[in-house]
């Protein structure tokens, strides 16, 4: 199998640009030490003429020249920065509604809150008068079978000295 090799290198620069020898010297040797990549560069013209507005986009980046080229009449123009208008404005009332019910629910959140400290509250005075209350039935219960054990005691001391 027989394959042929071609030793082809390419050059490319942003100031490779035909009929601009000017620029040529402005090409630099590319460092290799550090491989950074270029940010693109954007050139805009833009000029109105016959009731047309007329706009030249250049963008180039590494060697690559892309133009674009559109051209707008001043009523599509308008319209454009009419919708636009209109569409900002819905968006200004759509963001405004939101700020309307984000603060609605925040007061709902207020009013829980307090609702929920108030249920707390009084969970916890129904669990302390039940303590209390288990306490002295505790304390009651206690008395009684001191009193009970007193009794017998007493009977049953006064049996054996009989």
């Amino acid at each position: 199998m027989n394959t042929i090799e071609t030793d082809q290198i390419e050059f490319a620069n942003d100031f490779f640009i035909k009929d601009q020898p000017d620029l040529i010297g402005r090409i630099k040797r590319k460092d290799t030490k550090r491989q950074m990549t270029p940010t693109p560069k954007v050139s805009l013209r833009s000029y109105s003429s016959g009731g047309r507005f007329h706009e030249t986009i250049i963008f180039c980046s590494n060697s690559n020249i892309i133009q674009v080229q559109s051209s707008i009449d001043n009523d599509q123009l308008a319209k454009l920065l009419h919708e636009l208008s209109e569409q900002q404005k819905q968006t200004h009332r759509d963001f405004d509604q939101l700020k309307e019910e984000n603060q609605d629910l925040w007061r709902q959140v207020g009013s829980l809150k307090k609702k929920h400290d108030k249920q707390q509250d009084t969970v916890q005075r129904l669990i302390t008068f039940m303590i209390h209350f288990i306490q002295q039935a505790q304390d009651k219960v206690s008395e009684v079978f001191y009193r009970v054990n007193f009794i017998m005691y007493f009977r049953d001391s006064h049996r054996v000295q009989r």
